[in-house]
């Protein structure tokens, strides 16, 4: 389990930085409120080797994403922490920075603000934020978030601080070994009652050359013995290919004042071995039994010259005979656990044709379940893959009680599905989809079923729609509206019933600007939710935070946000057609060229003292620097000056 920090390292620091039981770790039954758990036990690889050989006809390409997703995005600032360094990208050269962004609700209710400031490089320093008044008539202070750096650009410090929840404000701080750039130590502080740091949750992690995390320590502060406790602890190994050998994790236990293995986790201790190509050879788990951990099943691969899989052994551990034969009782439940393997065949094409599971319950090795495979190219191009799977009588005699049957294009996306459940004397349709999608894979829409008492009957479908010049070779997709339906609609409707609609406003760039959803369930078109974006598309802005939509990609950071709406209406039941104001909101978006200093006059209020003070690259100043110091004060406010 590598961690690198250029890719994960920030998003591993604030999701232990955001400060939200949400987002709170759990290891073993002790909660860490943003710490990232780095090492953790593993599954195995899927119990069917994937892997087609190069000829094979119906290898799957990748398959373009459909705009079903669009509807979780995110535009704007009011779920997540804009200054939170994963999420903002650096600052652009020649571009702008952001100064602030200001929400107010459409009744002209003032929501909220923030305001940015960023170190000479474009790293995040500090983001101020700000609530509406008592009297609702101005923004006053409710906290921050603050990052500090070192000569090498690493984080060393990160807290985020809200004056309205007292007890709730919260400190990270990291430490690195040598040039690595993952932490090797992270400590939680919290705010005491005099305003102070006070020490709460520690981790410290050792690292081998790769950055691979080899053990992870961690501490609870005692103020009985004001000192660091240890509370778990997990250690393991990797190979020449940074893959996980071992796992094994522990807790302390007080009574024997030693480390003993926990078994609280979803994982026991684990041991892993590979193949070459790097696939799965051998698991062993382990349960922790009379001070040690004790090997009680194992599983094994064997694969064929073409580097599919071909067997699995599950085998227990035999306590009593000492070897590796099953029917021996492990587990909570006290269930005895017997031995089995799977066996697996491929057609020339390395397409898997046959499973079998064999189970050594009657003391001999029994095959009782059995899958088969059936591939058959179809007039129109496609490929159907035809899946029985079921019981094997003692006399070798397969009999299926499930069948499905697939259909997929050259892209290898699946355009056809169908269950049943029976025999083969009468197979009975449970579940089918008809999907569709154009010459470029393309989804368009489907059509499902379900099948109750031998009737065929419509569940739901959905269809997208493309303006007429849309350009099916570009690489994403711009419909301008989606439909979905339900069954249960009148037979003048072919059993459909319009449940909602989708309705998407594309700009330059292909970048969306509008979404709205209309609701037909309990209403005749109503508003549901939407939003609006506007972007300068002229400023190349990449430091500007949006949660991408996963369709578009990069463009969504190539532009430059001036103003926001997102709009909500609950009435919508009440078949009310018309945007809730009170809940919904605008942001307002406010950038200054980078070449502006922003060397700040105003004069300090009386009574107001210097607190804290940076240079531009987030380095903490023990004392005035020459050049531009960005000065924290006692009020919450903070300003930039020049020292000569």
């Amino acid at each position: 389990m590598k961690t690198n920090f250029t890719k994960v390292g920030f998003a591993c620091l604030i999701a232990g930085i955001a400060f939200s039981t949400a987002s709170a770790d759990k290891m073993g039954n002790i909660e860490f409120p943003g710490f990232t758990k780095r090492i953790e036990g593993r599954q195995p690889a899927k119990e069917v080797n994937t892997r087609v050989l190069p000829k094979d006809p119906t290898v799957a390409l990748k398959k373009k994403a459909t705009q079903q997703q669009t509807k979780s995005c995110f535009v704007g600032w009011n779920t997540q922490n804009p200054a939170m360094p994963n999420l903002v990208a650096k600052v652009n050269e020649v571009g702008e920075k952001m100064d602030s962004v200001v929400g107010t609700y459409l009744t002209g209710k003032l929501m909220s603000k923030q305001t940015f400031e960023f170190t000479e490089n474009g790293s995040p320093l500090e983001c101020r934020n700000y609530v509406p008044s008592a009297d609702g008539k101005t923004f006053e202070y409710a906290g921050h978030y603050e990052y500090e750096y070192d000569s090498k650009g690493r984080v060393i410090s990160a807290e985020n601080v809200d004056v309205r929840y007292p007890g709730s404000s919260q400190r990270m701080e990291y430490g690195y070994a040598g040039d690595s750039h993952t932490p090797n130590l992270q400590i939680a502080y919290l705010m005491g009652e005099e305003d102070d740091w006070t020490p709460f949750q520690k981790g410290a992690y050792t690292l081998d050359a790769n950055d691979n995390t080899t053990e992870e320590l961690y501490y609870l502060w005692s103020d009985e013995v004001n000192d660091w406790v240890p509370v778990m602890k997990n250690v393991a190994t990797y190979n020449e290919m940074n893959y996980l050998t071992s796992y094994f994790p522990f807790i302390w236990d007080a009574d024997v004042n030693d480390w003993v293995g926990n078994t609280q986790g979803y994982y026991g201790g684990q041991s892993f071995e590979y193949t070459q190509n790097g696939d799965d050879a051998l698991q062993v788990d382990y349960e922790w039994q009379d001070g040690k951990w004790v090997a009680y099943f194992k599983s094994v691969y064997t694969y064929n010259d073409a580097a599919l899989r071909i067997r699995k052994d599950r085998l227990y551990w035999n306590r009593e005979k000492q070897d590796w034969s099953g029917a021996e009782t492990w587990g909570p439940w006290g269930d005895t656990k017997y031995n089995e393997y799977e066996t697996y065949a491929y057609d020339e094409y390395g397409r898997n044709t046959e499973l079998n599971v064999f189970t050594s319950k009657s003391g001999e090795y029994k095959n009782y379940y059995r899958q088969t495979f059936t591939y058959a190219l179809l007039e129109n191009g496609d490929t159907e893959k035809m899946e029985l799977n079921g019981s094997v009588y003692n006399d070798g005699t397969f009999a299926p009680y499930g069948k499905t049957i697939q259909h997929f294009n050259k892209f290898g996306s699946e355009t056809y599905y169908i269950l049943y459940r029976g025999s083969e004397e009468e197979w009975i349709p449970q579940q089918e989809e008809i999907r569709y999608l154009d010459e470029y894979n393309w989804f368009l829409g489907g059509d499902y079923y379900g099948y109750f008492n031998g009737e065929r009957k419509p569940t739901s479908k959905e269809r997208f729609y493309y303006a007429d010049d849309f350009d099916p070779t570009l690489p994403y997709e711009t419909p301008y509206e989606g439909r979905h339906w339900v069954g249960g609609g009148s037979e003048e409707d072919g059993g459909w019933r319009l449940k909602h609609v989708d309705s998407f406003t594309w700009g330059p760039r292909d970048v969306m600007i509008g979404y709205a959803n209309y609701d037909y369930l309990q209403s005749d078109g109503n508003k549901t939710e939407g939003w609006d974006v506007e972007y300068d598309f002229s400023v190349n802005m990449e430091d500007v935070f949006m949660w991408p939509d996963p369709n578009k990609g990069r463009p969504y950071f190539e532009n430059k946000t001036i103003e926001s709406n997102t709009y909500y209406n609950p009435q919508y039941w009440n078949g009310s057609d018309e945007w809730t104001p009170e809940i919904s909101y605008n942001f307002k978006y406010y950038y200054s060229p980078r070449s502006t200093n922003g060397i700040d006059t105003v004069a300090v209020p009386e009574g107001v003292v210097e607190t804290e003070r940076y240079d531009l690259m987030g380095h903490r100043l023990s004392e005035p620097t020459t050049g531009i110091n960005i000065v924290r004060y006692s009020d919450g406010s903070s300003k930039k000056v020049m020292v000569k």
